[in-house]
């Protein structure tokens, strides 16, 4: 079984990664979704329910429960400058991301369940794959509730060897 990023889950990954995400109270308007996948055309799409870890986000430790399939921590490395995208400020970031799979959320201090509707465009450097080091983007347009309120976002997220 393969998880998003096309890699087999059976198996710990760690990723460098440089992200900036942008996002917005309420649906993702019908417009955006519809120019992002060219009219439903394009696009990997993935619902599911992520639980993060509050309590080591308070400690300034990254933990998300993936779907139910994976254990994800990461750790950021650099903030750099924002980045002003339709009137909404992006922040670029730099993280180092380990993925282990497992059997569901455990030992969760102050869990917080954030349902997703993710919309994914992947974009490689020359058929390149994401194990093989050359690199690529991710593009995602996401619906996101929690806490009974909606959002959506707008993200780009680099992958493969940082001096790519």
């Amino acid at each position: 079984m393969d998880d998003i990023t096309g890699l087999p889950i059976n198996e710990t990954d760690v990723l460098v990664t440089r992200e900036v995400r942008w996002f917005h109270e309420g649906a993702v308007p019908d417009e955006v979704l519809d120019w992002f996948t060219i009219g439903g055309e394009v696009g990997f799409r993935e619902n599911r329910a992520d639980t993060y870890d509050m309590a080591q986000a308070g400690r300034g430790i990254g933990l998300k429960y993936r779907g139910g399939q994976s254990y994800d921590a990461k750790h950021r490395v650099s903030i750099r400058e924002p980045l002003v995208f339709g009137g909404f400020v992006g922040i670029i970031e730099d993280w180092v991301k380990v993925s282990h799979p497992i059997g569901g959320p455990q030992g969760i201090e102050d869990p917080l369940v954030i349902e997703k509707q993710i919309t994914t465009r992947r974009y490689v450097l020359g058929g390149a794959t994401i194990d093989d080091g050359s690199g690529g983007c991710d593009i995602e347009v996401s619906s996101i509730r929690f806490g009974g309120r909606s959002y959506w976002s707008f993200a780009f997220e680099t992958f493969g060897h940082p001096s790519r």
